[in-house]
């Protein structure tokens, strides 16, 4: 028999969703719904798979739904109150000048990554990465010392440097977006139910803003995902010990009935 093509589980996971707006809509065709796409290019594809549906009744299409992702649900929940405060969404580059000054007066070899574009750049996406960690994670790798603990320090310096400029990053964004969403302002009631497709691995803070809207998932690999988090930190000697300890521990979890894909290292 053949397997399943991508077409295939495209037409599937659409299918779907069909039946998930024709249950949340009932007999309010123009009820609002909004669907939570993974990507810009994934939203512009439903919006365009949507326009063309054609339902069991003949009619065709579908009135009064949106398609957006979490970033843009985080921006437009976000922007409004971190304005209030006086704050605004630094752009990537004044956020990298903001990383290189404060990494020249951090510890030695933070500073001879600032002084190479390159290896800055990657420092910028190290710390995009930690923005997107939980508190309770941020706090082990700084109780671990070494250079985690510089690296978090220096994320806590260029975020308190920001706030002084009457800028912010995306943590503060995220932040303001979630207890937008708990509030249930107009904003949010305008958006009708959510529902959440394909959405796949999402990080904490995303998560719960999706959460606080009490959006629907109609993807079992985001329910599963869920629970992911950081479980341990355990520090090496040498980078190849670091390589060994870290093999010898995803071997002793696979061999205690944790999935491979369910195990990353960092």
């Amino acid at each position: 028999m053949p397997g399943s093509t991508s077409t295939d589980v495209a037409d599937a996971a659409l299918t779907e969703l069909g039946r998930t707006l024709t249950e949340i809509k009932g007999d309010d065709p123009l009820a609002p719904v909004t669907v939570v796409a993974p990507s810009g290019y994934a939203a512009v594809f439903l919006r365009r798979a949507l326009g063309t549906w054609s339902g069991t009744d003949g009619r065709k299409g579908w009135a009064n739904v949106g398609c957006t992702t979490v970033s843009a649900l985080i921006r437009m929940l976000g922007a409004p109150t971190l304005a209030a405060r006086g704050l605004r969404l630094a752009s990537p580059a004044v956020d990298l000048e903001v990383i290189r000054t404060q990494a020249l007066a951090a510890p030695e070899w933070l500073g001879r990554f600032a002084s190479h574009p390159s290896a800055l750049s990657e420092l910028q996406r190290t710390l995009v990465e930690l923005r997107g960690c939980p508190p309770a994670t941020l706090e082990a790798i700084s109780r671990h010392g070494g250079h985690g603990a510089d690296l978090v320090a220096l994320l806590l310096a260029v975020g308190a440097n920001l706030h002084d400029c009457g800028l912010a990053d995306v943590t503060d964004l995220s932040t303001e977006a979630v207890a937008t969403a708990r509030l249930r302002p107009s904003s949010v009631q305008a958006l009708g139910p959510l529902v959440c497709w394909q959405l796949g691995s999402l990080g904490p803070a995303e998560r719960e803003l999706l959460r606080s809207l009490e959006a629907r998932d109609i993807d079992e690999a985001t329910a599963d995902t869920d629970g992911t988090t950081l479980t341990e930190i355990r520090p090496g000697t040498d980078p190849d010990e670091e390589a060994r300890i870290a093999v010898r521990s995803v071997i002793a979890a696979a061999e205690a009935g944790v999935p491979l894909w369910q195990q990353a290292i960092f």
